[in-house]
């Protein structure tokens, strides 16, 4: 039987943080958002207390019953923090899986509005980057800009001193300095010696993660499969897109047959795509 596996390509990670109410009302906020990878086992999160903030006792309740949070039950008072552990299941398919983390005051007169965003990645490993380096970049993929009107844009490591490096589509170039121009058409392709075979395997997904600070609807990725003979192939059942104003971290996880049933056929490349929206 053939194995269900997922391919893991880590290209983007980043801190994530609730944002403030109003100064000096009462308020309690939590992260954001969680991502357990296919090698994670346990997360936490934490809640904080505005310190005008009274005694506050509340339940955790989750969406889904692959998510396991402990305490259950727990209280918090102003200008201070509570710990959560979070555990999950792995015994489903391989894929990525989302639910909730969402609280009920037992005891206060402050609601807890924010909640907890999960993302979980099931599957085998087929191959994972980690890349911090524009070397390291370029050893991997190919990336151009196949249209140098008004200057070239090329992908680039953004903070590659950091644990938390990232891959930015206007790093390099000419126009690198938080400046897209609008003939910008960045591609970042896996190059053929990289090619990965995933013939053995019944199910593929490519995972990455996902965070934007650019402008909804005018700044567009693509995510591509490459074909053999080096032309591009987008998907054909779903659009594999993004437009900008991502509020935090994404796990994304995108199987191979929105691409149709042959994209097994040959070895794997992909590549990503960034324009303009306008240019879409």
């Amino acid at each position: 039987m053939r194995k269900l596996s997922l391919l893991l390509v880590t290209l983007w990670a980043f801190f994530l943080v609730g944002c403030p109410l109003p100064w000096n009302a009462p308020y309690i906020i939590c992260s954001g958002s969680i991502s357990f990878d296919l090698q994670d086992t346990l997360k936490v999160f934490e809640l904080w207390a505005e310190e005008h903030t009274g005694y506050e006792s509340y339940r955790v309740k989750v969406s889904k019953p692959w998510i396991h949070v402990t305490p259950e039950v727990s209280s918090i008072t102003g200008g201070n923090s509570s710990i959560h552990e979070v555990r999950v299941d792995r015994d489903m398919p391989a894929g990525l899986y989302y639910g909730e983390i969402n609280f009920e005051v037992i005891q206060g007169s402050v609601p807890i509005h924010d909640f907890v965003k999960v993302a979980l990645l099931t599957g085998t490993e087929i191959r994972a980057y980690e890349i911090q380096k524009d070397m390291t970049l370029d050893s991997i993929f190919w990336c151009s800009d196949s249209n140098l009107a008004s200057g070239q844009d090329f992908w680039g490591v953004s903070s590659p001193e950091s644990e938390y490096a990232s891959l930015w589509c206007c790093k390099r170039g000419e126009h690198h300095r938080e400046q897209y121009d609008n003939d910008m058409d960045a591609w970042m392709i896996l190059k053929p010696e990289q090619a990965i075979d995933v013939q053995n395997f019944q199910q593929v997904q490519i995972g990455f993660r996902l965070s934007g600070s650019s402008i909804y609807n005018q700044d567009y990725l693509e995510l591509l499969l490459i074909t053999p003979d080096g032309n591009a192939q987008r998907p054909k059942y779903l659009p594999i897109t993004w437009s900008g104003d991502w509020l935090y971290e994404e796990l994304e996880s995108v199987p191979l047959t929105w691409f149709g049933d042959d994209s097994l056929t040959s070895p794997l490349r992909f590549a990503f795509f960034s324009i303009p929206i306008a240019l879409k």
